[in-house]
């Protein structure tokens, strides 16, 4: 209590109600001295915000240090750009599931602006399937948009072309890296390769047994470059709407 030095505190609980339970129930001397207090939220900060600004009649001094951070939506910490690239990631893989691409559509349209609405109408979409499924298909595409500025660089993506990349080599390289990232975001949330019985069955292309597999937690992608199948067209189609996806937020109107 007698400690007055200011300090910043993070609640880092994955259960936001616990997170925002915790954050409520510092001893007094902590909201005192704290300049910041961070707190983990998954679909949306509202609650804390407005807890913090008094709406729920709690103690607007007392909380108004609390800020909530990790969500879906609301990342004040990401500028426009970062915060649109995984809609239009999101929307590109829409594409594909329809037998389009998202240059085709962008082709047809030629209005950047109308794109970027029908990727937000989708990232909504999604949202509103509901369940675990949904927030980690949000936070796939997020984690896959936030890897472009690093693609970009090592492998020096032209972005002046202002559409999708045309550089096979590239195209090959850059799909090889994206489909890594993502085995190792699969492992890390818990979902498995399937086991060794399957070793002479791969690349798994049998549409029902995939879907048998998912059930259990297993994903059949889980593999290494060299035996994905025909999958690898998506990591591929990602790699080339990198620079048209710059564009299209670049040319759009800030809103």
């Amino acid at each position: 209590p007698k400690d007055t030095r200011k300090r910043t505190v993070a609640v880092c609980l994955p259960v936001a109600s616990e997170a925002m339970s915790a954050a409520l129930y510092f001893d007094p001397s902590v909201y005192k001295n704290a300049q910041q207090i961070w707190v983990q939220q998954q679909a949306s900060g509202a609650l804390i915000d407005a807890v913090r600004h008094g709406v729920t009649g709690k103690d607007n001094e007392k909380f108004g240090k609390l800020r909530p951070f990790g969500m879906l939506e609301q990342c004040d910490y990401l500028s426009r750009i970062n915060s649109l690239l995984p809609k239009l990631v999101a929307y590109a893989y829409d594409c594909l599931g329809k037998n389009t691409t998202l240059s085709e559509e962008y082709d047809k349209s030629g209005d950047p602006n109308e794109i970027i609405e029908k990727a937000k109408a989708h990232w909504i979409s999604i949202a509103q399937d509901g369940g675990k499924t949904a927030i980690s298909k949000r936070w796939s595409n997020i984690y896959c948009a936030n890897s472009f500025d690093t693609k970009v660089r090592c492998a020096g993506v032209d972005l002046s072309s202002h559409c999708k990349l045309r550089d096979r080599v590239m195209i090959e390289e850059l799909a090889k890296v994206e489909h890594n990232r993502w085995v190792i975001e699969q492992l890390l949330l818990g979902i498995r390769p399937v086991d060794r019985s399957y070793a002479g069955r791969l690349p798994i292309e049998d549409k029902e047994l995939k879907k048998e597999l998912k059930a259990q937690n297993i994903h059949t992608d889980l593999v290494s470059n060299e035996i994905l199948g025909s999958s690898q067209y998506y990591d591929e189609e990602i790699a080339k709407i990198i620079p048209l996806a710059y564009a299209i937020i670049k040319q759009a109107d800030p809103k």
